[in-house]
């Protein structure tokens, strides 16, 4: 019975994953018709690496969540949710900590975190309603591709239920 059950949880874990790797396909294809790859055959993550950039919106199959940055800047929080790449490290702000780990490129658009992300151990006072910081942390183990569209860079992974989400960062331009 044992031997049964991890069969099953390892099948339903691989259809979990080809049905994660179809809804990608299909969410690069929506709209123009083209994959992701395809709607940016001149960018190469060199544009992406030694720039700040801002998460402005997460996206899934049920919704967009975009960043109220104007009420952020008023509650004095201000450059929140950032991330940069840097050679073959990646770190940034998340909500209060900050964070780094290592990140690894694949062919085309592919892109995971490897290893652990190191997360400052701060409490924060405050929690967003768009995202907390446990989400933004798991959403980047997760990650498993990436895409530089209308000069935002957005990184896809999964949510804690499986289903595709995008997380979209715009340049943050600094006074």
């Amino acid at each position: 019975m044992k031997g049964t059950e991890m069969t099953r949880k390892k099948v339903v874990a691989f259809l979990a994953t080809l049905a994660a790797l179809m809804a990608v396909a299909l969410l690069g294809a929506c709209g123009t018709g083209a994959s992701v790859a395809e709607t940016r055959p001149d960018a190469d993550f060199s544009a992406v690496m030694n720039r700040d950039w801002i998460l402005s919106e997460i996206r899934d199959d049920s919704q967009a969540v975009f960043m109220d940055r104007e009420r952020h800047i008023k509650m004095g929080l201000g450059d929140i949710f950032t991330i940069r790449f840097d050679g073959e490290r990646a770190f940034g702000t998340a909500m209060p900590n900050t964070f780094s780990g290592s990140y690894a490129l694949g062919d085309s658009d592919t892109m995971t975190f490897a290893g652990t992300i190191m997360v400052s151990t701060m409490a924060s006072l405050i929690e967003l309603d768009e995202i907390t910081e446990d989400d933004f942390i798991s959403y980047l183990y997760n990650v498993f591709a990436w895409n530089l569209a209308d000069e935002n860079l957005e990184l896809y992974t999964t949510n804690d239920t499986g289903s595709v989400a995008v997380l979209v960062f715009a340049p943050l331009e600094h006074n």
